[in-house]
């Protein structure tokens, strides 16, 4: 979770592939959820036509449980669960019976209940609402995690022990070691404990019962900073401001975007090249 990350699009997965969509290709335009990646245009296709089957089966059938004895049958229905998912993930707020209705339509050629301009303005203002509405969430967590974040680091700084560097970076001695001092070049092995201001963990090595191996200039700055700074045998505790750490982007997980990190590492080891 420490790793450097590309910046995240605030923008959600779009439901084509492309706007420009015709009334017999709809089915075959559509994306997966992102647990599907890596099937081929054929693959999706061929994947799409076994969920039609699944999604005609009867209701009676599907409440019970039952029709599932053949291999197509089960095959669809997991296809069916896990686009599911990624549906239920990425448009919580879809109309099942109308995605039904649609995909129903365009599998089997029926003549479609909008035509390709009603569908084309429909997705693209339902996009653009729901790009708007995320990034005002976005934004709205954003300035609030800024602001407990300043308070807290503020706070800490005025702890004794803590000590502070030009960036900002805060960081307690816990104890100290006598070994060498890693360089920007250099791989680390290291165990850390990772959680947010509120105690909350996101990640750690030291849960897993396993230290990982990176290298220095190879993770967010806090830690490239702190890393240049201990000897082997050190442990530290580094409370890490939002800029040099995920920044305003967050992750995908439980780091919001402007959140402020609090890390216990132990650095262990500078391994050998190869």
């Amino acid at each position: 979770m420490f790793f450097k990350l590309k910046p995240l699009s605030s923008t959600f997965i779009n439901i084509f592939n492309s706007m420009n969509v015709s009334s017999l290709s709809v089915a075959k335009k559509l994306k997966f959820p992102r647990k599907m990646g890596g099937c081929s245009h054929i693959f999706k296709i061929a994947v799409m036509g076994s969920l039609l089957q699944a999604l005609m089966f009867s209701g009676a059938h599907a409440e019970e449980g039952g029709g599932l004895t053949s291999e197509i049958q089960k095959a669809s229905y997991g296809v069916g669960v896990k686009y599911g998912e990624g549906l239920k993930r990425d448009l919580e707020d879809l109309d099942l019976n109308a995605f039904v209705q649609g995909l129903q339509q365009a599998f089997k050629g029926q003549p479609l209940s909008l035509n390709e301009e009603e569908i084309t303005q429909a997705v693209t203002a339902y996009q653009q609402r729901k790009v708007a509405e995320r990034r005002s969430l976005h934004m709205e967590e954003a300035k609030k995690n800024l602001m407990a974040g300043k308070a807290f680091l503020e706070e800490n700084s005025k702890k004794d022990g803590v000590k502070v560097t030009d960036s900002g970076l805060q960081y307690m001695v816990m104890k100290q070691g006598a070994g060498e001092t890693p360089s920007d070049t250099d791989r680390v092995k290291v165990h850390y404990h990772g959680t947010l201001i509120d105690g909350t963990v996101f990640d750690s090595s030291i849960d897993r019962g396993e230290p990982i191996v990176f290298p220095v200039n190879g993770v967010i700055a806090g830690w490239t900073e702190a890393l240049k700074m201990m000897k082997v045998g050190d442990q530290w505790k580094l409370f890490i401001p939002a800029d040099l750490a995920y920044g305003e982007h967050g992750t995908r997980g439980t780091i919001g975007p402007n959140a402020a990190l609090i890390f216990e590492v132990e650095l262990l080891e500078i391994p050998a090249e190869g």
